[in-house]
C-alpha cells in the first residue's frame, strides 16, 4: 500500500485546487476509488464550484458529516487510528480538513495544493480504513 500511496500522492502534487474537480474531499475520494474501485461521491463530481456549494448537495451540515456520510455510503468502516492509507478528518491550522494518513505525515490537499504534515501537528476528528 505505501507504494501505490507514494505513486498517488506524486501524481497529486501538481495538480490546482479547483472546487468540484480537484478539492479536498475528491482527494480523499480520488484515493477510495482508486484502492476500492467505489466512488463515495460519483453523484457529486463536477456539480459544484465552491466548497459551501458542494456542501449544499450534500445536504449535510458541514465537511465532517458530509464526507462521513459519503465513505459510509461507500462501505469504509469508522476506525480509531489510522493507518498508512486510511483516510481521514482532522484539524490543522485550526480548521477540518479531509485527509489520508502516510507513515509519519498526513496528505492534505488545500488551496495551496499538496501538503504533507507531520502526524503530531494534527488532531483526528473521524478516521476509515480503505
Amino acid at each position: 500500500m505505501a507504494g501505490l500511496l507514494k505513486a498517488f500522492l506524486a501524481e497529486r502534487a501538481g495538480r490546482a485546487w479547483a472546487p468540484g474537480r480537484n478539492d479536498c474531499a475528491l482527494f480523499i475520494a480520488d484515493w477510495v476509488l482508486e484502492q476500492t474501485g467505489i466512488d463515495p461521491v460519483a453523484w457529486a463530481r463536477g456539480t459544484y464550484r465552491s466548497i459551501d456549494e458542494g456542501l449544499a448537495k450534500c445536504a449535510q451540515p458541514g465537511l465532517v458529516r458530509a464526507v462521513g456520510r459519503a465513505l459510509r455510503r461507500a462501505g469504509l468502516g469508522l476506525i480509531r487510528t489510522p493507518a498508512v492509507g486510511d483516510v481521514a478528518m482532522v484539524v490543522f491550522a485550526g480548521r477540518a480538513c479531509c485527509a489520508i494518513r502516510t507513515e509519519r505525515r498526513f496528505a492534505l490537499y488545500d488551496e495551496a495544493g499538496l501538503n504533507l504534515v507531520p502526524a503530531i501537528a494534527v488532531r483526528v476528528i473521524a478516521a476509515w480504513r480503505v
